[in-house]
């Protein structure tokens, strides 16, 4: 079959841009085929990644080099906020109006083969018959990404980045705390006097409804976090959790749960970063040094029950032809590649200066590549995604839409919100 093609030239010799003198990627140009023997296959990939958008370049490239016969277009990955007011499209990973659009539109200027959407999405676009059931060969994807991508026992996508909640901190000591009591206490005693003791963007609509399922399940461990999505009013515990946490980042008067707080704590005035790992990435631009800096998923009751997200390629039910299907399959086996990851993970496509992207692979093979085990917070990661536990794919939309839950948690938090 052709994917298995695909897949043995990338895992033995596809090829792998080597750094130049600067530390950049290099890029042979890929070979030269006819336009018009070449398939055009169109992209959406997640648009909320960290750091320079040079990996889109890379990718590519990459692809095209070891599949000549395919035209890859990679929609533009500007994140929502990034778009001027009369540009903006949509953001087809999160909008799942515009991204139903998106997929089953063939006359659309934004229409795509592919997209990668957060799979809490996922059942809005199965029930719109916007997706095809959608396969590889497993390269090895965590247990939870598998069932994110499945809606009634059948597979919609294939699974590539996750993420989730997590404290990131200068102080060793959270290392060992294993409730939100705890942790709370330790940033107390141990953190400066002149710091908060907890800061980041708890806010939003999406990030509240994903806060309080979040803490729901560390509130009470053996319930679903689908079940918390048709809450009207804060559950009693979670409610008191929350109002802990916002009394920790609170300082001077000042309630720090909706802050951007990444280059406050690279200066050392935020002594836990609340966030997705990612946000590091952000914090060592700004001069955080990673090796000094200890990751624990964020435990928001009395234990920690890791929920992480995942996003996933979903096919067009206009790419139901043979041609098509081939194509798209041979680019989310490159996609999910470990050798791809890692020139992300690492930021390899950037120059010598760039800093990890620490985003979470779906797959364990990504983690093990050497110089990504090397890394001293993707060492850390690796040890919590194995047991974790995904959110759910239906049923979030809804508590997002209707905004109630945004609402109560930013008051249980002291979020002054002017909306």
């Amino acid at each position: 079959m052709i994917w298995m093609l695909c897949a043995f030239n990338v895992a033995c010799g596809g090829s792998q841009a080597s750094p130049n003198a600067s530390g950049a990627a290099e890029h042979a140009a890929p070979p030269t085929t006819p336009a018009a023997s070449r398939f055009r296959l169109k992209v959406s990939l997640f648009p909320w990644i960290p750091g320079d958008t040079s990996y889109v370049r890379w990718i590519e490239e990459e692809f095209e080099r070891s599949n000549p016969t395919i035209d890859l277009v990679v929609r533009d990955p500007a994140k929502s906020h990034d778009w001027k007011p009369d540009e903006y499209v949509g953001d087809l990973s999160y909008e799942w109006e515009k991204t139903g659009q998106a997929l089953t539109d063939a006359s659309s200027p934004d229409f795509q083969h592919l997209v990668e959407v957060d799979t809490m999405i996922l059942g809005e676009l199965v029930k719109r018959k916007a997706v095809l059931p959608f396969t590889i060969p497993d390269p090895g994807f965590l247990e939870f990404t598998r069932r994110a991508v499945q809606v009634d026992g059948t597979t919609y996508g294939v699974p590539h980045w996750t993420c989730g909640h997590f404290f990131m901190s200068n102080l060793p000591q959270i290392k060992a705390a294993s409730s939100l009591d705890q942790l709370l206490r330790t940033l107390a005693t141990a953190g400066r006097a002149e710091s908060v003791d907890v800061a980041g963007d708890m806010d939003g609509s999406w990030e509240s409804v994903m806060l309080y399922l979040d803490a729901y399940v560390d509130a009470h461990p053996t319930a679903s976090a689908s079940e918390a999505t048709t809450h009207s009013r804060l559950d009693r515990d979670v409610e008191a959790n929350l109002t802990k946490v916002g009394r920790a980042c609170t300082h001077e008067g000042k309630n720090h749960c909706a802050d951007d707080a990444a280059e406050a704590f690279a200066a050392g005035r935020v002594d836990a970063l609340f966030g997705y790992s990612e946000r590091l990435n952000e914090a060592a631009r700004k001069g955080t040094d990673p090796d000094k800096v200890t990751i624990v998923p964020a435990a928001l009751g009395q234990t920690d029950r890791l929920l992480l997200f995942t996003d996933a390629l979903v096919l067009s039910p206009r790419c139901s032809a043979a041609e098509c299907k081939d194509a798209a399959a041979r680019f989310a086996t490159f996609y999910t590649d470990a050798r791809v990851y890692e020139t992300v993970l690492l930021s390899r496509d950037g120059g010598q200066d760039a800093k990890p992207r620490y985003l979470l692979p779906a797959t364990r093979a990504a983690f093990e590549r050497p110089d990504v085990q090397a890394d001293p917070i993707y060492n850390q990661l690796q040890g919590y995604v194995g047991g974790a536990d995904g959110y759910p794919n239906q049923g979030v939309p809804a508590a997002k839409q209707s905004g109630v839950l945004r609402g109560l948690v930013a008051n249980a938090l002291g979020i002054k919100r002017n909306d």
